[in-house]
């Protein structure tokens, strides 16, 4: 799903220094025009397409999406990756009710089932452990910036509505051993988050940060990370987003896969 400078598509990790991932140029022929990809309220569409390459599923695996807003992630994961289910949890009911029509309008009603529930109350539709977890949670600490004023956007981006040892907890419960755990978090905030994961089984495996320009710190992080795996990181290459006129870059220079 990322295009090299001649124009071929292929699936791999994120790519080196310099480029851009998925633009709604090359989602658009993947999925249904009228699709409503800006629908969710945080309209975080580079996280997205961050997300959407790096996390990875074979065709026999069952996965959970914690926070699915419109849908929009698990539909294209779904289309990248077709793995065998997809459990989409949203705990908002009319975002709920969004995805729920985003995958209608994809025909992908019997490979995702949106959910509207907690997270917490997750043993109530899975049946057993599933074999990918993926997420773009809300990392806003409480007082760190305002609340918002709405509820339901707050919700979607303030922790306090899913705390980072909630997040990882419940993920860690919901994977079986050897299950891989997708998200991104603020890079600022890391080593929480390597904390959280040690008390909870899970090993990062794979981390690429992303930074706005390259004469910027990188601002967000992205982590796969695998429930009783062993010790030993790879630390990919950073990920530019914006060239020195703060204009998303387009050209993606180079393609690794590993």
């Amino acid at each position: 799903l990322f295009k090299n400078s001649s124009g071929v598509s292929s699936s791999l990790d994120p790519p080196e220094p310099m480029i851009a991932l998925i633009t709604p140029k090359i989602i658009k022929p993947m999925i249904r025009s009228n699709m409503c990809l800006n629908a969710h309220p945080i309209g975080c569409v580079k996280d997205t397409e961050r997300q959407i390459n790096f996390v990875k599923a074979k065709k026999t695996d069952v996965c959970v999406e914690i926070g699915t807003g419109s849908g929009v992630i698990s539909v294209l994961v779904n289309y990248k990756n077709k793995p065998q289910k997809i459990y989409a949890f949203e705990l908002q009911q009319k975002y709920a009710d969004l995805a729920q029509k985003n995958i209608e309008l994809n025909s992908m009603q019997e490979q995702i089932t949106v959910i509207n529930s907690n997270i917490k109350d997750f043993k109530s539709y899975l049946s057993k452990e599933v074999d990918v977890v993926f997420c773009n949670p809300p990392y806003y600490k409480s007082g760190v910036c305002k609340q918002s004023e709405s509820q339901d956007i707050a919700i979607c981006k303030h922790e306090s509505f899913l705390p980072l040892e909630d997040l990882i907890s419940t993920a860690s419960k919901m994977l079986k051993f050897g299950g891989k755990l997708y998200f991104v978090y603020p890079a600022n905030r890391l080593d929480e988050v390597i904390v959280e994961l040690n008390k909870n089984n899970l090993q990062p495996k794979k981390i690429f940060f992303a930074q706005p320009t390259i004469n910027k710190n990188a601002n967000t992080v992205y982590l796969q990370c695998t429930k009783g795996g062993k010790y030993g990181v790879k630390i990919l290459p950073t990920l530019i987003t914006n060239n020195m006129d703060g204009e998303y870059v387009q050209t993606i220079q180079k393609l690794y896969k590993k």
